[in-house]
């Protein structure tokens, strides 16, 4: 079953819904590591991403805009509930990060060759 939590900001209705693995997936492969954030991102003390939240609500980036920075707050943290594996994942994948840069540019991948 999947979880969900209904929450209401500013008088709408707003349904949470946990990802599915296939979503969560997708999510990720389509992330582009430099990316800038997004002002909700800088706003919110989250991990989630900005996809994240439209994905489980539903809300496009116009409604997102459309809301003050204390109910992106309750919408941030109602999704941070219902995919709580999620933050996590996004932390733990955050901290390898330069790890793998790193590593990357020192196997030779994006790095320039000697020759």
């Amino acid at each position: 079953m999947i979880k969900e939590e209904k929450i209401v900001v500013r008088d709408k209705d707003i349904i949470v819904k946990e990802l599915t693995l296939t979503a969560v997936d997708a999510l990720f492969a389509s992330f582009s590591i430099d990316r800038a954030p997004t002002l909700a991102e800088r706003l919110i003390d989250s991990p989630i991403p900005v996809e994240v939240v439209t994905a489980s609500t539903g809300l496009q980036d116009d409604e997102l805009n459309a809301f003050t920075p204390s109910e992106i707050d309750e919408i941030w943290k109602a999704t941070a509930r219902v995919n709580d594996f999620l933050s996590v994942m996004v932390e733990r994948t955050v901290k390898l990060l330069p790890d793998l840069s790193t590593d990357l540019t020192e196997n030779g991948s994006g790095g320039s060759s000697a020759g």
